[in-house]
């Protein structure tokens, strides 16, 4: 397994628009379970993210219950990352009659009351 002090995220490329980001993993507070967060830089904004070097690594799962592996905890506040656009990461798009298909992007889990 990894360590934090020899891990570094893995960038990724948007399918949707070739944006690089890096899943991170948050806690929910509503039900204590780690959850996927994808993570962007953009230059030209303050970001609100940031990488807790501190914590161990944390395995996520998407919603199709998949393992993403193992990835850095991120904490909400003064960061150097924002989120990306979660619409990169659903099935359906709003106005869209039939659901697109995801490439390398994975799955967001929108509904977390289960």
């Amino acid at each position: 397994m990894a360590t934090v002090e020899t891990y570094e995220p893995t960038w990724r490329k948007c399918d949707e628009c070739e944006i690089a980001y890096f899943i991170g993993a948050t806690l929910n507070p509503r039900n204590h379970q780690w959850r996927p967060i994808p993570l962007s830089l953009y230059p030209d904004a303050e970001g609100n993210f940031e990488i807790d070097w501190r914590q161990d690594l944390k395995e996520v799962w998407d919603a199709d219950n998949n393992s993403l592996g193992v990835h850095p905890v991120v904490v909400y506040g003064v960061g150097i990352y924002r989120p990306h656009n979660p619409s990169h990461f659903l099935d359906d798009l709003h106005g869209e009659d039939r659901p697109r298909q995801r490439l390398h992007n994975f799955r967001l889990l929108m509904d977390e009351d289960d």
